[in-house]
């Protein structure tokens, strides 16, 4: 499996009642989200302070996984990289 990385804003809606995405835009496409694989709490030093960010690995309804992170001082999302098989995108 490899990833082609991207570092893209996106445009996120997440659950009213929780912190998980549930569906995102991404060059101007919609993507739902069937499933959330994995989720972490990163915490790294920058410049002006701490970064602290939220990493969730997702696949689509249509199949896509991907890694999505959300910048959680600037309230900013980014799709960080599409996750890539055997036998191109998924």
């Amino acid at each position: 499996m490899t990833a082609v990385e991207y570092g893209e804003l996106v445009r996120v809606i997440p659950m009213t009642s929780g912190i998980f995405p549930t569906e995102f835009t991404w060059r101007g496409r919609r993507h739902r989200v069937r499933s959330v694989e994995r989720f972490d709490t990163e915490t790294r030093p920058r410049r002006s302070g701490v970064m602290r960010r939220r990493l969730f690995h997702l696949r689509t309804a249509s199949g896509m996984r991907c890694l999505l992170s959300q910048d959680i001082e600037r309230e900013t999302w980014h799709l960080e990289k599409v996750l890539i098989g055997r036998g191109g995108v998924r």
